[in-house]
């Protein structure tokens, strides 16, 4: 399951969020890519709705950007599942926390047809052990149609115009 980021203005992606289902440990891990520029050493969080955040460790950066990849844990799934909107949050190069806003709508379908189409592939003899450095290499492999590009006309910074 993916979502793109895309600035409003440049029609460039800003971000990548990509999910996958491990269902050997019954876990969904998240993979986002942000871009070149972005401060490591803070991390990314992810905040759905009015929770508290969820930090991601980068793991490394590539040409296309740096990625931050983890297994998630049931409440931050549910609360995926049902808010309408989340928030990466990220810290750019100036040292400025930014906020990335992305659309959740459609996500509890997305998120069941994902579950079902890696279970029938399990059946086929496809393997996923559930390790972080698996499932990025699993990324690659498994694509759906539900991709959906979200609109940023710019980045929101955190504080303002909350």
């Amino acid at each position: 399951m993916n979502q793109q980021l895309v600035n409003g203005k440049t029609g460039g992606v800003i971000t990548k969020i990509s999910m996958v289902y491990a269902p050997e440990v019954d876990k969904h891990a998240l993979q986002i890519l942000v871009p070149l520029g972005t401060s490591l050493e803070p991390g990314l969080a992810i905040q759905i709705g009015g929770s508290s955040a969820s930090e991601l460790t980068f793991s490394r950066c590539v040409p296309q950007g740096c990625l931050a990849a983890a297994l998630i844990d049931d409440a931050l799934l549910m609360a995926m599942k049902s808010g309408d909107e989340g928030k990466l949050i990220l810290v750019d190069r100036a040292r400025n926390q930014v906020a990335l806003p992305f659309s959740l709508k459609g996500f509890d379908n997305a998120e069941r047809k994902l579950r079902h189409q890696t279970e029938s592939l399990t059946g086929k003899g496809f393997s996923l052990s559930g390790t972080v450095d698996q499932v990025e290499k699993w990324f690659g492999e498994i694509r759906n149609s539900d991709e959906e590009s979200t609109s940023v006309d710019e980045a929101a910074t955190v504080g303002e115009g909350e």
